[in-house]
């Protein structure tokens, strides 16, 4: 048996992925053999022997599940990061992650006709798969695994150097997002201000929303903080070690979070937490911090206060994080894996495979009653899908593919088929009266695309989507 862990994507320094190759190194330890699968799935990995049905995969879940996913003739263990809520994502260009927020949220009511069983990192994230239909007893919550050794690497000495200077030095980690409430932080600096006006705010992190960090700009300017609000921006490793290392205390107004693995390396890091009680932040902390039920700027502030001015409160809070730290170790919680797994792999065993077997016969595509003659037909999205889709339909007496479109090759020049990629504004031009097959396995561009199409007058009837196993998707 070999345990598959698959992921959309990995990178060095994202949560999902550390946690990813945490678990795969544990799994390793316990002499498991394994492997990590970090591409789309397609249609020749319903048969690759990784997804045979001896194996068990665990498909990492952060935004929308792979639709190839209900395919593989294997086991499979969801691990749930949890999706932000898409209403978190009112800025101006993040449209195509709400989207995709909002189609991942329909995809985890349809995961438990896929899934064994699933693993939380949160009692918050526990709760969404239940309200989501999922049984109570094949959930299981695990604390994310951390990858401690790394953090023993040498800071960055410019760091040090230029911030080590008896100033309060306050810190925040995670991209610069809405549901990170940046906002939020800034407004209880400058309230903390009041009681230390030599303070100063660290907001690291990769900027994930430009329109937001300009807002964030203006509103640091407004509260006459500009000069001591710092975006060091998206860091090298010992950079990062390096804040935490000069950090006094950390600050966490997020409203969204499947585990939020900053307030445990700010464990790690000795700094006293303050934190909003929202979604998995009080699971994480597990007791310790300083929880507030607010984000009035004042109340926070005077908490911060608080802990850089008394010193028993402070240790105490110290003491707490201590303990809960140890509770996190990879040494304290492999046994909880183990016996996690254990427990999923006893559901397996009463449970038949869950997947939809593969349409065998691609020869013809399920095409809507009432085409033939020669209907006039588009294929958006050149792809791997496109081209196989093109494929099924250049000897179906039922249409005639007129055009060939995709708005990343488009005029470009490109042939294929004997036809030239066109954009999309091109082909709108003259194919109104044409059927659009969408042929692009990104769900969320496949929704811009339809919106797109509808927009400029084609009929929602004209518009249609399949998958790549050449299944019409409604």
């Amino acid at each position: 048996m070999k345990i598959v862990q698959v992921v959309a994507s990995l990178t060095e320094g994202d949560g999902v992925s550390n946690a990813v190759m945490a678990l795969d190194a544990m799994l390793k330890r316990q002499d498991y053999e394994t492997a990590i699968y970090n591409q789309r799935l397609n249609l020749q990995s319903v048969q690759n022997p990784l997804f045979s049905e001896e194996n068990i995969v665990i498909y990492h879940l952060a935004l929308t599940v792979d639709p190839m996913l209900r395919y593989l003739k294997c086991r499979k263990i969801l691990a749930f990061h949890n999706i932000t809520d898409p209403r978190l994502f009112r800025e101006r260009g993040l449209d195509e992650l709400r989207m995709q927020a909002a189609l991942g949220l329909c995809d985890v009511e349809e995961t438990p006709q896929y899934f064994d069983a699933a693993i939380t990192f949160s009692e918050y994230s526990r709760d969404v798969l239940l309200q989501k239909g999922w049984a109570a007893d094949c959930v299981f919550v695990l604390p994310i695994l951390i990858r401690w050794k790394q953090f023993r690497h040498v800071p960055d000495a410019d760091v040090l150097e230029r911030y080590r200077d008896g100033r309060t030095n306050i810190l925040f980690t995670g991209r610069i997002f809405p549901s990170k409430r940046q906002e939020d932080v800034i407004r209880v600096f400058a309230a903390y201000r009041l009681y230390d006006a030599t303070a100063r705010l660290f907001l690291v992190g990769q900027v994930a929303s430009e329109h937001y960090y300009q807002r964030l700009l203006r509103l640091a300017k407004a509260l006459h903080v500009e000069q001591d609000v710092i975006f060091p921006g998206h860091v090298r490793f010992s950079e990062y070690l390096a804040y935490y290392q000069v950090a006094d205390v950390f600050l966490c107004m997020s409203v969204h979070e499947g585990f939020c693995i900053p307030l445990v390396e700010s464990m790690y890091f000795q700094l006293p937490i303050v934190a909003l009680a929202r979604t998995a932040v009080p699971d994480t902390l597990g007791g310790c911090g300083v929880l507030v039920d607010t984000a009035e700027p004042e109340v926070a502030a005077a908490v911060l206060h608080r802990l850089m001015t008394n010193a028993e409160e402070r240790k105490r809070v110290l003491a707490g994080e201590a303990a809960r730290l140890q509770e996190l170790q990879a040494d304290a919680l492999e046994e909880r894996y183990l016996d996690v797994l254990q427990k999923c792999r006893a559901i397996m065993e009463q449970e038949p495979l869950k997947y939809e077997e593969a349409q065998q016969d691609f020869s013809e595509l399920p095409l809507p009653k009432g085409w033939g003659g020669g209907t006039p037909v588009v294929i958006y999205g050149m792809g791997a899908a496109g081209n196989r889709l093109f494929d099924m339909l250049r000897n179906d007496a039922r249409v005639k593919v007129v055009a060939l479109c995709d708005q990343g090759m488009g005029g470009k020049g490109q042939q294929m088929h004997g036809l030239t990629i066109e954009s999309p504004c091109d082909v709108l031009s003259r194919c109104l009266e044409a059927e659009y097959i969408i042929s692009i396995q990104n769900r969320a561009i496949v929704v811009q695309v339809a919106l797109m199409l509808h927009d400029a007058g084609i009929p929602s009837a004209h518009i249609h989507i399949y998958d790549e196993m050449g299944e019409k998707v409604v």
